[in-house]
Order: structure tokens, then sequence, then C-alpha cells
């Protein structure tokens, strides 16, 4: 079965971009942006406060398995993604995929992708890992494609241009080290279903988009206080743990899947609001990290840009919920 490169262009977007590969290997052709689309994904918005993130855009499609599988049944899919407890049971899984004729989804740490825009540092463990489609095994390597090769992400990219980013060969070894790090031995292949899977139907969605929006709000004032009672005087890490954890998914994520949306769809002008919010994050970031202080308006600044976002993504979700509750979603 042959397996084509496809670009990564958005954000946390490793894992789509390499379904919509295995997708083309079954003569299924979609492109990342199209699948995040048609998963609804530019709807959705969860709210962890127990992990201390709010989770957006296209790393749902891999976080939460209901809603792949959802995507999958009507083509008569299904992903079977399984962890292997050992090195030797992840190769054993590898050689029946590979016979099969199925190339496999796996995740890497970054440090051992030889792309030249990730080998930085003299070889040190850089931390995160990343999806790749393993296509090839021989007996003592294996080849796979990089969805992203750290290219720009915003702009169309040819395969010739990115051949030496992102089609590479690890050796064995190097892939049992690569998967040590890792401490997961997980494979994904799509595999024929006979129905199932149902997708959670999208009014429930909504409506959980809606209580991540209230979830967002008391973040953002949790931190506009925390910085207005300190002075601004916030410490670099306690600033990036909101910032990355609750803010940057909002701002970057899911501004990323409601690109996707025909024209974008401004989505009630929110993905140009969503895009200053950034902007205005990352001014502060180097602002604190330069002197040591959040500027003197960041307080009022970051609940206004809340104020705003909540009530622009309410109004763009509440007019999707009563669209899908006319449709007879639940």
């Amino acid at each position: 079965m042959r397996v084509k490169w496809k670009q990564q262009r958005l954000n946390n977007g490793c894992f789509v971009a390499c379904l919509a590969m295995l997708l083309e290997a079954e003569g299924i052709e979609k492109e990342d942006c199209d699948i995040v689309r048609e998963m609804s994904l530019p709807y959705i918005l969860r709210y962890l406060p127990g992990e201390g993130r709010i989770c957006a855009g296209a790393s749902l499609a891999d976080e939460d398995p209901a809603i792949t599988a959802g995507y999958l049944s009507p083509f008569g899919l299904r992903l079977r993604n399984a962890e292997h407890g050992s090195f030797g049971a992840y190769l054993a899984a590898l050689r029946e995929i590979r016979a099969a004729g199925k190339a496999a989804i796996t995740s890497l740490p970054y440090s051992f992708i030889p792309s030249p825009l990730y080998c930085r540092g003299g070889g040190a463990v850089i931390p995160g890992s990343h999806a790749i489609v393993l296509h090839s095994l021989s007996a003592g390597s294996v080849s796979f494609y990089d969805p992203s090769g750290g290219l720009d992400r915003g702009r169309e990219i040819s395969w010739e241009e990115a051949k030496p980013f992102v089609d590479h060969v690890l050796s064995l070894p190097g892939l049992k080290a690569a998967l040590e790090v890792r401490g997961k031995y997980l494979l994904g292949c799509l595999e024929r279903s006979s129905g199932g899977g149902d997708a959670p139907a999208r009014g429930s969605w909504l409506r959980v988009s809606l209580a991540a929006l209230d979830g967002f709000s008391r973040e953002c004032s949790g931190l506009a206080e925390a910085a207005a009672s300190r002075g601004g005087n916030i410490p670099v890490p306690e600033f990036m743990t909101s910032v990355m954890g609750y803010f940057k998914p909002v701002a970057l994520d899911w501004r990323g899947a409601l690109e996707t949306l025909p024209g974008g769809a401004g989505g009630g002008g929110i993905i140009a609001r969503l895009a200053v919010f950034q902007a205005f994050l990352l001014h502060e970031q180097r602002r604190l990290k330069e002197t040591g202080s959040l500027s003197p308006e960041f307080p009022e600044e970051l609940r206004a840009a809340a104020k705003e976002i909540v009530a622009r993504a309410s109004s763009f979700l509440s007019a999707a919920l009563l669209l899908s509750q006319s449709r007879g979603d639940k």
C-alpha cells in the first residue's frame, strides 16, 4: 500500500496530518484541515482544570477516541490503537501491520527525529513527542514520514522542498531508544470496520464548549487578580503555566480549527480577536522575561480581552447549538 506524505498545517495537529496519510493510502483523499473541519473541531473546547489546561483544536482528535471513531465509521474504517508492553511486542506488531501492506502511526521524541530543524543543542533530549507515520520496515531500520519537519505551517510546501526535513530512516536500535525515552510503545493503524463508533451528538459537544468558556474566563480573572495584587511581579513559570495550559490552546489551537471553516467563517470575529490576544500574550511574556514584571496595564487588558473573547465565542457557539437542536441533535 502506497503512502503519500501530507503536510501538517495546524498547531498540535501532527496526529490529524498522520491520519490524513493513512486515509490517503485507503483511497480517501483528505488534508488535515478537511479532517478537523469534518470532525466539527471548530466547535469543541474542553476545560480540564484537574489537568491544568483547556483542550481545543486538532489535538482533540488524538485525545478523544470517540471523535476519531465517529469520523472514521462512515468510511467503514476504525483506528486500531494498541499499546504494547515491550519493544519486542511493538516490533512484532509493526511487522504484522507492514505484512498486511499498511502503515502505522507512532509517536517519537522530537530529538530522535533527524530533521535539521529539530536537531539542535548537540543531541540533548528535547521534551515533547510528535506523531509520525511508519511506512517501511527492513531488517535493521524503519522509514517514516514526519508531517511537519519543523517547517513553516503557514504556507503550502511541496514534497521536493519538504523531503530533506520529513523523509527519514531510523535504525531499529534508534527506534528502541526513542520509544524508551517516550515511555510508550504505541502503534495505530486503520482497519476495516463493520460499523459502530458513533461520535457523541454535536449538541452535547457544544454545551461542553460553552461551559469551557466560563472556565477560560475564570482562569483569565485569576491571573489578572494575581498580577494586580503583586504589582505585575509574577514568576515566569507561573505565568507560562497559565499561558500554555489555558490561553494558548484557545488563542492558537482553537483559532486554527476555526480557520478551517469555509472562508474562515469569521467565527463572529473570534479569529481576528484571538490573533490579537496571542500577540498580547507574547508581548507580556517577553516583557516579563526581560524586566521581571508584567506591564501595569496587563490585569485590565487581560480582563477586557477575556470578556470580548467569551462574548464573541458564546454567540458563535450558541448559534451553532440552536442550529444543531433544530436538526434534532441531542
